[in-house]
């Protein structure tokens, strides 16, 4: 006597799996849903739209929308360019839906170009600009329209904006990013200028190889000069005043520290 089979989900069932589906995406629902190729494309649409799936006390812990990103984007579904870029208005750039969605959304290419630049023509704040920007960074596109955007964000806030010239990766970001480097003396009352430093010369380097030997001269005493205060802070103690990544900025912006004074 053979075992009874149950019978499988019908394709409304795995979309209502989803829904409430946590951090872990089963490999099986997954390709089940990948299988389903345009048909799934609006149902994944309608879960990246319901904004109450996002929140964290929904069920699934806001899980769903971001494995809708996951899912459209490896079905190549144009149709969601302009709800996933909508969404980057609705969120925070420390959000992980927000971040899934900046990394994923330009996997589409080409499509994206003038859909974010439809959207970066009526910024929500500076944040859903430089994530525009970001997006546009890495399309693999040379548009001077988008040179523009990113050089926007590197001129606001050159730590952040400097890795979405390194993506771009035109060599007339490097006497842009040669200036800031060197615009860095010492003292600074800016806490971030060795982070800024790094972002920079990174930049540099991915763009147009070695530094030059002055500039490379500079980097070093910047260096030199943190590895001594670093040695001097060490050996006396003292309260810490270290803020961490996640806590509250204390420019009092209200965001967290990593996505405000930190870049």
């Amino acid at each position: 006597m053979h075992e009874r089979l149950a019978p499988l989900p019908s394709s409304l069932e795995l979309f209502e799996v989803l829904r409430s589906n946590g951090e872990t995406l089963a490999d099986e629902l997954r390709e089940r849903i990948l299988a389903l190729g345009a048909d799934a494309a609006l149902p994944l649409i309608a879960l990246l739209e319901d904004e109450e799936l996002a929140r964290e006390d929904a069920p699934g812990d806001g899980w769903p929308p971001i494995h809708a990103v996951d899912l459209l984007v490896d079905l190549r579904a144009e149709a969601a360019i302009g709800p996933m870029l909508a969404a980057l208005r609705r969120g925070e750039l420390e959000e992980v839906l927000t971040n899934r969605i900046v990394v994923r959304v330009s996997e589409l290419g080409a499509s994206v170009l003038e859909p974010a630049l439809a959207e970066l023509s009526s910024p929500r704040d500076r944040d859903h600009e430089n994530a525009l920007s970001e997006v546009l960074s890495q399309l693999g596109v040379a548009d001077e329209r988008i040179w523009r955007a990113i050089v926007r964000s590197f001129e606001n806030k050159p730590g952040l904006g400097a890795g979405f010239l390194a993506n771009y990766g035109d060599p007339r970001a490097l006497p842009l990013l040669e200036g800031n480097i060197y615009a860095i003396e010492l003292p600074q009352q800016n806490t971030m200028w060795s982070f800024d430093l790094r972002e920079l010369v990174d930049a540099y380097e991915q763009i147009g190889g070695e530094l030059p030997e002055g500039l490379a001269n500079h980097v070093s005493d910047l260096l030199a000069h943190e590895e001594a205060l670093a040695r001097l802070s060490a050996a006396t103690p003292a309260v810490s005043t270290k803020v961490g990544r996640n806590e509250a900025c204390p420019c009092g912006s209200g965001k967290k520290y990593k996505r405000c004074c930190l870049v």
